[in-house]
């Protein structure tokens, strides 16, 4: 049975946005100093109080904040955005 070329196309498309998002990520992480990642560790964990994995957009925005990273506000919210998204 052959897949219509409509949805292969789709599948390469969402392989494509894939491969973007993870550069796009990889990118805005190296903007944290990694001398700060014990920094952001610490800020993560201590905004993460019920001990789930997650923080809210505020707090996340906080702790980027204390681990210096070199990202405007907009980029920041595309990193939320595609986190948001996992």
């Amino acid at each position: 049975m052959q897949l219509p070329a409509t949805v292969f196309m789709e599948m390469q498309d969402t392989v494509q946005q894939m491969r973007l998002r993870k550069a796009a990520l990889t990118e805005l992480a190296s903007r944290i100093p990694e001398k700060n990642f014990p920094d952001l560790k610490e800020a993560l964990s201590m905004h993460d109080r019920d001990r789930t994995g997650k923080v809210g957009d505020t707090h996340f925005r906080q702790c980027l904040h204390i681990a210096g990273m070199n990202a405007t506000e907009r980029e920041i919210g595309l990193l939320i955005s595609e986190l948001d998204q996992k």
